[in-house]
């Protein structure tokens, strides 16, 4: 939705990535280990951590707390539906920041705010910016006069040839009802599709729809059911979700008795 956004209003994305972001938030448990390997001391005492480390089960809420703190000394608010999301609006202008551990992708029209954010940002954490976004999570963009395509080309091909079927036939899209799916089938699809993306395009056009829809007890093996749903910002399609739901649907069955 934030891509959706940011290409309807032909807002820049900026990417940064937070250096060893674990190793910054504050450990508020107390947590102890055993002195390491070399270190010469009394065979009882141990080290108590004043700083999270990388691995310990601590160390993602640790961070997560410090850039949340962050954020609000900073005047955003966190989003009530995802919390890696978080939002600033004055004067009519936007700010939105994307986060997700340490990769951080700010957008909006609130130019100078932006500019702001992101010195802080380099005054509090020792960031790497990495200019305008064209890779984000595995996934590549490419930023026109269109609008932002979304694709997983380079990807795909890693994939292929970590799989050692860089060679193989590409499968057709279309699938039969009911077909399942082996890990070679699976490759091919993906090599049929290497080229395909998804196009946010430019249209200034806000106006959100929401789909939904669900099946009656399509899977053969459990006889759940299988609901997704989707949005769409403009012209612009949102990736939504799809889950098998957790329990079985069922109707009663009425039966005529004749005497």
């Amino acid at each position: 939705m934030v891509l959706a956004l940011a290409a309807c209003f032909s807002w820049a994305l900026h990417h940064l990535d937070i250096k060893s972001a674990f190793l910054q938030g504050d450990l508020l448990d107390e947590v102890y280990l055993r002195l390491p390997e070399g270190f010469t001391a009394p065979s009882h005492l141990v080290c108590q951590l004043r700083k999270p480390l990388y691995g310990l089960r601590q160390a993602p809420r640790a961070w997560y707390s410090k850039i949340h703190e962050f954020f609000l000394s900073q005047g955003l608010r966190r989003s009530t539906s995802d919390p890696g999301l978080y939002l600033l609006e004055e004067r009519g202008q936007r700010l939105m920041v994307l986060l997700y551990v340490d990769d951080l992708l700010i957008t909006g029209d609130y130019t100078d705010r932006i500019q702001d954010l992101q010195a802080q940002l380099s005054k509090h954490f020792e960031i790497s910016a990495l200019g305008l976004m064209d890779n984000y999570l595995r996934l590549e963009f490419f930023q026109s006069t269109e609008g932002i395509l979304m694709c997983q080309s380079t990807f795909i091909l890693k994939l292929l040839d970590d799989l050692g079927l860089e060679s193989c036939n590409a499968a057709t899209t279309l699938m039969a009802e009911g077909l399942h799916l082996s890990t070679d089938m699976e490759a091919r699809y993906l090599k049929g599709t290497i080229d395909y993306g998804l196009l946010f395009k430019r249209t200034g056009d806000d106006v959100l729809q929401a789909f939904t829809d669900a099946d009656w007890a399509g899977d053969t093996q459990t006889r759940k059911s299988t609901s997704g749903y989707a949005f769409k910002l403009g012209e612009s399609y949102c990736p939504g979700a799809v889950r098998n739901n957790p329990q079985l649907l069922y109707l009663p069955l009425k039966r005529n008795i004749v005497c």
